[in-house]
């Protein structure tokens, strides 16, 4: 009985290596970012609308610390595509921090949505991004496209130095600043539990400066202003743009399966309740 069993176990890994391999179904690693985040939500949509479509491969989602990882991943040809921030994609291309040298065979597939970034805090009396010094602030995990937005917006105003630093995953930020293990969080999406806390007046959203924001798309050629209402309260800050992106040698049939497929399901695709394309 039991080499029956064996028999079968090794003709289901045979039969599954080759739908994979040979014939028909190939299965291509899609980078995101960490669970519960925004990245890791939208690939599973990826994933989701990829499995049950007539295109002769899969989306498989890996979990990743975000952008910049998701780069790394794609020189070393750990992923085959990856979502990243589109200011991320330009420091690699160029060969700027934190890369160490330029990033040539990346190509853009589609883009997304604008995606925003916003500072909460749980303390009423912080108004203005200056008054951050001396508070713990959580600037995103390291490798995230979130990390490096966050330190170019407070080393532009001076303060990356004088704040304590952390780097929780956005899944758990909430639950960190409502015991006050934090102080202040920079996050890309405002969800719907975020949005009833600021409703109770137990967070607040801490707004950038016009000269600030000026700055910053002046020096930042991916940066733009961004505008958003919430809870009758207008919040100006900066936004960047969610793309898909692969290497060049990428079999160009593939691209195109997959640009056509999300592009008919574009309304099946997961993204953030506050930011829509523009």
């Amino acid at each position: 009985m039991k080499n029956i069993f064996f028999l079968f176990f090794v003709i289901s890994l045979f039969l599954q290596t080759h739908l994979v391999e040979g014939n028909s179904v190939k299965l291509f690693k899609l980078g995101t970012a960490t669970k519960g985040g925004n990245y890791f939500r939208l690939g599973k949509s990826i994933e989701s609308i990829c499995a049950i479509a007539e295109i002769p491969f899969k989306i498989e989602v890996v979990e990743t610390h975000g952008s910049v990882d998701n780069v790394l991943r794609l020189e070393r040809n750990e992923i085959d595509f990856a979502i990243v921030q589109n200011d991320i994609a330009f420091l690699a291309e160029n060969g700027l921090a934190p890369f160490k040298e330029k990033i040539k065979k990346l190509t853009g597939i589609m883009t997304f949505y604008s995606e925003s970034i916003y500072i909460i805090t749980n303390n009423p009396d912080i108004y203005y991004l200056n008054q951050l010094a001396n508070h713990k602030v959580n600037v995103g995990p390291l490798g995230s496209g979130l990390y490096m937005d966050s330190k170019t917006i407070l080393s532009s105003a001076r303060l990356w130095d004088l704040v304590s630093k952390s780097n929780f995953k956005p899944a758990e930020v909430l639950n960190l600043l409502l015991e006050n293990r934090i102080q202040v969080a920079f996050i890309n999406n405002i969800t719907t539990q975020v949005e009833n806390e600021i409703e109770r007046r137990k967070l607040f959203l801490v707004p950038l400066t016009t000269n600030l924001i000026q700055s910053l798309t002046k020096t930042y050629p991916y940066f733009k202003e961004f505008n958003t209402n919430l809870l009758n309260n207008e919040i100006r800050t900066i936004a960047v743009k969610s793309v898909l992106i692969c290497k060049k040698e990428m079999d160009e049939k593939v691209v195109y399966d997959l640009t056509k497929i999300l592009y008919d399901n574009f309304s099946k695709l997961q993204f953030p309740t506050q930011d829509i394309l523009p």
